[in-house]
């Protein structure tokens, strides 16, 4: 069975995913902020689940703070 980090980041990536295939139907850009806005909640709160699981905090809050840079450069660069 995969660890906490790995099952986070695959779900992550998989968020990342959906998130580019949202933006890339999406020229609005009120749209395209509601879109990113709501992507990063879902990060958080899988990470705050995957720390009550268990899993290190001092990999998760960089974790999270990656991807929810990545969500932003995505919504301002489509």
């Amino acid at each position: 069975m995969k660890n906490i980090i790995e099952e986070l980041e695959a779900y992550l990536e998989t968020e990342m995913h959906y998130l580019k295939a949202g933006l890339d139907k999406e020229t609005d850009p009120i749209q395209r902020s509601n879109i990113a806005w709501y992507c990063v909640q879902r990060c958080l709160g899988v990470c705050q689940f995957a720390n009550q699981l268990g899993g290190d905090f001092s990999i998760i809050e960089p974790m999270f703070e990656f991807y929810k840079e990545k969500i932003e450069k995505l919504k301002n660069t489509h």
